[in-house]
Formats: structure tokens, sequence, C-alpha cells
């Protein structure tokens, strides 16, 4: 018998964020980003920490609420397409930050790295200018915004590995690079939970001396768009703050009209 690991430690393991101070994000349904720390005394205290699949190493967890139904609901309600394809070219030909446009990915409330389970996504800058592609693109960044605000205090630069399904949208890991302004290791082979589960049962049977190579793309942060992006962050930032008393005051106003509806 040989003892397991949570997914998101298996994705850990997989991808390759193994040494401390190693990031990555699952691209997937929270978008949840891990930071590798040595011991339980490094973690950051507003998250929550679960243990390593590597001895004497913990993760610093970030799970959103909703990471991919946010671009679930954007092809089934402004996209129209369910074609990840023409998506994908769509926001490319559009400009880093979308004409000003901001997407507040918060679907379903959120929980890292602020708690608001009154919270809820939505739109801000729109114009009479504003273009179906731009609020395409808004969405991408938004969730690419959301890495960046779990990543505060944290150093800047360095590698981030990129995990799940959102990991095959070659645009949007290079939106992440960008945003982030770290270079993003991603892997054609994007089982990588599976991959970190079967590394850790081929060492339970000694079958395994070292951890396989793992071919590996990497997605540069490109300067003159990064410069944009950092400048917007804050606005995106101070957006959601201010947000926090107006999603209360929403859920208190609709609380009773919900109670006369019913029977």
């Amino acid at each position: 018998m040989a003892a397991g690991a949570l997914d998101v430690c298996s994705a850990a393991l997989g991808c390759g964020a193994v040494n401390e101070g190693d990031i990555y994000t699952i691209l997937g349904t929270t978008c949840c980003t891990g930071i590798v720390c040595r011991g339980p005394q490094t973690v950051n205290e507003a998250t929550r920490f679960v243990t390593h699949t590597e001895a004497g190493q913990v993760i610093s967890l970030f799970p959103m609420q909703a990471g991919t139904p946010n671009i679930d609901w954007l092809q089934q309600h402004i996209s129209l397409d369910a074609d990840l394809g023409r998506l994908e070219q769509a926001i490319a030909a559009v400009e880093p930050g979308s004409g000003g446009v901001f997407w507040q990915p918060y679907l379903n409330g959120e929980r890292a790295p602020f708690y608001s389970p009154d919270a809820r996504a939505g739109f801000f800058g729109i114009s009479p200018h504003t273009t179906r592609a731009e609020l395409q693109r808004a969405v991408f960044e938004g969730l690419a915004f959301a890495i960046v605000d779990a990543l505060q205090g944290y150093p800047q630069g360095g590698e981030l590995y990129l995990t799940g399904g959102g990991a095959a949208s070659a645009t949007w890991l290079q939106i992440i690079a960008d945003c982030t302004g770290r270079t993003v290791v991603s892997s054609a082979f994007n089982e990588l939970s599976a991959r970190g589960a079967a590394i850790l049962a081929a060492r339970s049977v000694a079958a395994l001396a070292e951890t396989p190579p793992l071919a590996q793309t990497r997605y540069q942060p490109r300067p003159q768009a990064h410069a944009r992006y950092a400048a917007l962050y804050p606005v995106y930032r101070l957006l959601r703050e201010q947000m926090l008393p107006v999603w209360q005051a929403r859920q208190a106003a609709l609380q009773p009209l919900s109670q006369d509806l019913q029977p």
C-alpha cells in the first residue's frame, strides 16, 4: 500500500514545481495557484496550505472559486461560438488591455486571494466603442489579473508552471506571461496531475530512480505588453476592493425579494 496525494499536489509534482519558491497555476475549474514553501512557517497567513509530495515542502494555495467556467460562460453568452480556436484568433487580434475593459472573474463568489461569498462577475469600462473581441479578451485578462492578485507579496519574475485544460490555449498562456511578468512553462502533455500520481506510484515500488524529463514550452513576457498590464493591475485591484460593499448591498437587497417570490 502506498500513499497518494491531493490533485493539486500531484499537479505540482507532475508539472515540475518541486523546489522552494516554485509557482504553478492549474487552469481548471478553480484556477488554483500554488507556491512551494519550505515548511508551514513560511506560508502566507492569508491563505491555506497542503503538504507537498516532496519531503519538507508545503504548498501555499490560492484556489479561486471559478476559473475556466468564466471561459465557458463567455463562449455560451458572448462569443456564441463553441470553437475555442476561433475565439483565440479573435482575442489575439486585440491589443493588451482590451481597450480599458476589465472583467471581474467572480462568478460564484470568491475565496482566494480574498473571501466574499457575495462577490459576482462583471465587466467594467464598456464604452460605445467597445467591441465583442475586447469583451472576450477582457475575460481571459481578468483571470490573468487574478493570478497576479494571488502572487502579491511574492518575488517578481521567475517561472510560472501552468497545467489544466486552459493550458492548451497558447494565446491565453501568452496573456498570462505578459500580465504576470513571469516566464510561463507549459507542456503538450496536459494530464500532469495524472503524471504526478504515476511518479508517486512508481516511487512506491522502487521502479523510478529519478523523475523522467518532460518536454516543455516557454512563453516569455513581452516588455511592452507587461508594462501595459502593470499599469492596469492597480485599477483591477481597486475595483474589486471598492466593489466589496456593493456586492454585500446587492445581496442584502436581493434576499427579501427572493423571499417574497416564495409560495
